[in-house]
């Protein structure tokens, strides 16, 4: 009788070259996991390998599975990409706008850096939003929910970047027109926090810590934390209250669709 482990060995030897090594670490986990509950069940090691190994799917059927997710085979991130791409056309615009103003060679990129990273994280949660809606009128695969965590997480480390060069150009410019750095006044406290959730998603999302549907729900909250960030300081409770509300609908519903009574036969990760 093969041990576990070298039962494992050959399961991944089979599905060399068919995904990559991140997805293989995953599956395996998964694969794991199903081992443990059948030995639990009074299963021997074998019997519970090849049982946990058919309900995973077989080579061609996971080789097929990941094609889809290469090619981002999801309305949801077709259309955040053309979002995206409006947005960084906005920036362009609005890195003139502010051109002509004094020291506007820091102002403009700070303006337009800011837009795209902020609006960066509003499709992280827009992701968020797709996946509930989706998993509401059907079940999303668990192919599918990586391909969304993944770029959940993609869409976050640009964000990121982007608000921290905001940051700093903002602090150059303040520099210069008001001859400080930094003053902790709500704009600043805002972005900064902004910027420490966007970071904390990312890592979360990058080390894998998080499961992907947490994740995705996650990402909801996200846009409230910079609903508040971007919008609180400048007393636009107009925008605010109702983007929170929307955001908080969201993910109630995910949490209840995740985490609710009937949860268990939803549950994909």
């Amino acid at each position: 009788m093969q041990s576990l482990e070298q039962l494992i060995s050959e399961w991944r030897a089979s599905m060399r070259g068919k995904v990559d090594a991140d997805s293989m670490e995953e599956l395996e986990e998964h694969l794991r996991e199903g081992v443990a509950r059948h030995v639990k069940d009074g299963m021997p090691v074998d019997e519970a390998f090849h049982a946990a190994a058919k309900r995973l799917g077989a080579g061609d059927v996971i080789e097929g599975e990941f094609r889809k997710v290469a090619f981002a085979d999801w309305w949801a991130v077709k259309v955040s990409l053309i979002v995206g791409a409006l947005v960084v056309g906005l920036a362009a615009i609005l890195l003139f706008r502010f051109s002509d103003r004094q020291f506007g060679w820091a102002l403009g990129p700070h303006v337009a850096a800011v837009t795209i990273g902020f609006i960066a994280t509003y499709l992280t949660g827009a992701l968020g939003i797709a996946y509930v809606i989706e998993q509401f009128f059907s079940e999303v695969s668990s192919a599918r929910l990586r391909l969304a965590a993944r770029t959940a997480t993609t869409y976050s480390g640009i964000a990121a970047i982007l608000t921290t060069v905001a940051i700093v150009l903002g602090m150059i410019w303040a520099k210069l027109a008001w001859g400080r750095y930094w003053a902790w006044d709500p704009k600043e406290t805002g972005a900064f926090g902004v910027l420490v959730w966007q970071a904390l998603f990312f890592l979360g999302g990058r080390s894998r810590l998080v499961p992907p549907r947490v994740l995705m729900l996650l990402a909801i909250f996200g846009n409230i934390v910079l609903s508040f960030g971007w919008f609180a300081p400048t007393q636009s409770f107009h925008i605010l209250t109702p983007l929170v509300a929307v955001h908080l609908i969201f993910l109630l519903a995910g949490v209840m669709i995740n985490f609710g009574p009937n949860a268990r036969a939803r549950s994909q990760v």
